[in-house]
């Protein structure tokens, strides 16, 4: 069943102004509900996404509750977006934690643009508006969504968090406009990678499973010469010392590994989707993949042409 939650210009810039006027506790909440109902409507991304957990190699007795979870989570994510540009720095920083090598990332952030491999979890916007305020301004890139109105919201609460996004059409690469972009100034460079859909994804172990991931974030390190690290981010409910300073029950924890030691990019691809794929077991309700990602779901003979397509453009 397809829901479509705006479905036309007006609507969307209509809705998101009504939910940049409530209360943070009360878009999670409303986040949440639609979750719910997601998950009792039983979508295809619900299906999917119970499909890739069991891919993953959660038990099977924790898919429903992992499911169910995620999708409220994901919802959430969605609603407290368009609220971000309220939250003061303090509040930032009251709902973010990293954890893994925090000294040596930031070390790097000082030195240099930084790369990142990041999955579709927990709520990247927030991440990211955590990153420019304590390491390096962002630049990632954006496939321009319709509505445009839609589009165009979200982007300017990432532009006001000192978020740079590269808009790119359905189909585009933008790997050109991040090189150029990157030499013009420092920055903590995330990509969104756990899946590919470009026709020239690395084939990896994703948990018990193999999987197509990108090649992009290890390309794009290679190329400006910047060091690499992978990430998952997991939702967390909040103590309550946090959530007085935060004004919010629930944080994130960035996940961070590596740096990823350099070696060719079919070895390093491998060597950071290994690490995810770990991280990811211990927060599986935190990973937003309703798509298909596994080479079993995968058409043999679209995914053929698709490799075809690609090496035919990498030889112009």
């Amino acid at each position: 069943m397809n829901i479509e939650l705006f479905s036309s210009t007006s609507l969307a810039r209509t809705g998101l102004k009504l939910v940049s006027y409530l209360p943070l506790a009360l878009a999670q909440g409303m986040g949440s509900l639609l979750g719910e109902v997601l998950y009792w409507i039983d979508t295809s991304g619900a299906k999917q996404y119970r499909k890739n957990l069991r891919y993953l190699g959660i038990p099977e007795r924790r898919i429903e509750k992992t499911v169910r979870s995620g999708l409220k989570g994901y919802m959430r994510l969605f609603s407290e977006t368009a609220l971000l540009g309220r939250f003061s720095n303090s509040q930032i920083l009251a709902r973010v934690r990293i954890k893994g090598d925090r000294n040596t990332f930031m070390q790097d952030c000082a030195r240099g643009n930084v790369c990142l491999a990041l999955t579709h979890s927990g709520n990247w916007d927030l991440a990211g508006y955590f990153a420019s305020k304590e390491a390096l301004p962002v630049l990632t890139v954006a496939e321009r969504v319709k509505p445009e109105a839609l589009f165009q919201a979200f982007s300017q609460v990432r532009q006001q968090a000192n978020m740079r996004i590269i808009a790119v059409e359905k189909g585009e690469k933008p790997f050109a406009n991040l090189v150029a972009a990157a030499k013009e100034e420092r920055y903590l460079i995330p990509l969104l990678a756990d899946r590919d859909i470009t026709g020239s994804g690395i084939e990896v172990t994703l948990g018990n499973s193999k999987a197509l991931v990108a090649a992009g974030p290890v390309a794009l390190a290679q190329r400006i010469n910047a060091p690499l690290y992978c990430g998952h981010i997991a939702l967390e409910k909040l103590g309550d010392a946090r959530r007085r300073a935060a004004r919010s029950r629930w944080g994130i924890v960035i996940n961070l590994a590596g740096p990823v030691k350099p070696d060719k990019v079919e070895t390093m691809t491998r060597d950071w989707a290994q690490k995810v794929g770990e991280i990811i077991l211990e927060s599986p309700q935190s990973w937003f993949m309703l798509q298909k990602l596994f080479l079993a779901d995968l058409d043999p003979e679209r995914l053929a042409r698709a490799r075809r397509r690609s090496r035919k453009e990498g030889q112009r």
